[in-house]
């Protein structure tokens, strides 16, 4: 309790994803007073995906691994499936990516 009126507009600001519990009490002039309390679930989002290597040369026939990283809004590592889509070759659900002769490619 502060007994500041301004205190009736506060802003709670989050740090990462979790349940937070807050509990109010209101009390008049004549001491009188109501307590009530709420749960806020903070979810992650996905706001960043980092990809590794960033770039890479691979031979005719030729494999290349590559690894996605995902981050929340609060910068935390997130779990989360990833699509995989290349040109030039062929890329697994893994992220095993292998360069497929084209016209052209010396061998």
């Amino acid at each position: 309790m502060n007994g500041n009126p301004a205190a009736k507009n506060t802003t709670a600001t989050f740090t990462k994803a979790g349940t937070y519990a807050f509990q109010v009490v209101i009390r008049d002039a004549g001491n009188q007073s109501v307590t009530s309390g709420v749960s806020v679930m903070v979810s992650q989002t996905l706001t960043a995906v980092g990809v590794t290597p960033a770039s890479a040369s691979v031979v005719v026939n030729g494999s290349q691994p590559f690894a996605a990283n995902g981050r929340d809004q609060f910068g935390e590592a997130m779990g989360a499936m990833y699509e995989w889509a290349a040109s030039g070759g062929t890329i697994n659900a893994s992220g095993l990516f292998t360069r497929v002769r084209r016209r052209g490619d010396r061998i």
